[in-house]
Formats: structure tokens, C-alpha cells, sequence
């Protein structure tokens, strides 16, 4: 039972193992992992179950050059086509860098079929989940689906911005 909240809050579970992530979050039935729910500190709030999941989605790969070269000097941003799931705080979101191989590693995505992937040289503090980026950069994007607990391999070609 929850008690003493008020206002519009987002359920989400921080400090998990690497090998789970959230799965759904409902509420009397209803799917509402990705919607604010509206609490009134005074009403009584049950019937919210969490439900985590050991199918862990991994997207990595490696970013090369205009002439192939691997680099290491890169930001990959992962992001939905559909528009209506960037809206901040948005599980389906996410940005890598280079680890000391040139690789990219992203975890927790959850499942959709119109993923979109880019490697950029440099983004701005926060322009990885903004929407006005993200509108601007999604026809360059390289596109994927992700399934449940699924790993994809992507080979990008770097955006020099």
C-alpha cells in the first residue's frame, strides 16, 4: 500500500541487479509503466503491483568512420520512432559510449519493433533525450527491432555534427 503521496509520480525501481529490469508496472489490472499516475495524499493507493523480469535487452556494437576507421569519440543514442514515447522520463531512450575497445553496450531497453539507433561526435548536456534532437536526427538513424530479453549487434557510421 502506498500512503502520503500526492501529485502526478512515475512508478520506477532503481538499484537493480544488472541481470533484471522492470518489466510492467500495474495498477488494478491496468498497464501503466510508462504513464504518471495521480496520487491524493489522504486516499488509501492499493492494487499497484511491480513485476521485474530477468530478460535483460542488450544492444551493442562498434561506430566507425566515414573512411571505416573504429573510434572510440562517440555517443550512440537509442530512441523509439514513434514520438509519443520520448516524452521525459521514458524507458525506451537511452545513450552509450565507447568503452576502451571502441564498443557501445545498452541495457534495459524494453521490447519494441521500431527502434532507432545514432552515433553522434559530441552531444550537448541532456540533447539525448530531448525531442527536438531526436526529431532532427531520426532520418539519419540506423533502424532495429528489439525483442523481449533480446541482444542485437549494430555497426554504426559515425554523424560528425
Amino acid at each position: 500500500m502506498l500512503t502520503g503521496l500526492t501529485g502526478q509520480k512515475f512508478v520506477r525501481v532503481n538499484g537493480l541487479p544488472q541481470e533484471w529490469t522492470l518489466k510492467a508496472v500495474m495498477l488494478n489490472g491496468v498497464d501503466v509503466t510508462d504513464s504518471a499516475l495521480e496520487f491524493r495524499g489522504s486516499t488509501e493507493n492499493s492494487g499497484l503491483q511491480v513485476i521485474l523480469t530477468d530478460k535483460v535487452s542488450d544492444v551493442n556494437g562498434k561506430v566507425t568512420t566515414a573512411r571505416g576507421e573504429v573510434t572510440r569519440d562517440y555517443t550512440v543514442v537509442v530512441f523509439p520512432d514513434d514520438p509519443t514515447k520520448w516524452a521525459f522520463p521514458s524507458r525506451f531512450v537511452k545513450t552509450g559510449r565507447a568503452d576502451q575497445q571502441g564498443q557501445f553496450r545498452i541495457r534495459a531497453l524494453p521490447p519494441d519493433d521500431r527502434y532507432l539507433a545514432v552515433a553522434v561526435d559530441y552531444l550537448e548536456d541532456g540533447e539525448g533525450t530531448d525531442p527536438q534532437f531526436l526529431e532532427q536526427i531520426k532520418d539519419r538513424a540506423t533502424r532495429f527491432a528489439l525483442g523481449d530479453g533480446e541482444s542485437k549487434s549494430l555497426d554504426l557510421k559515425i554523424i560528425n555534427r
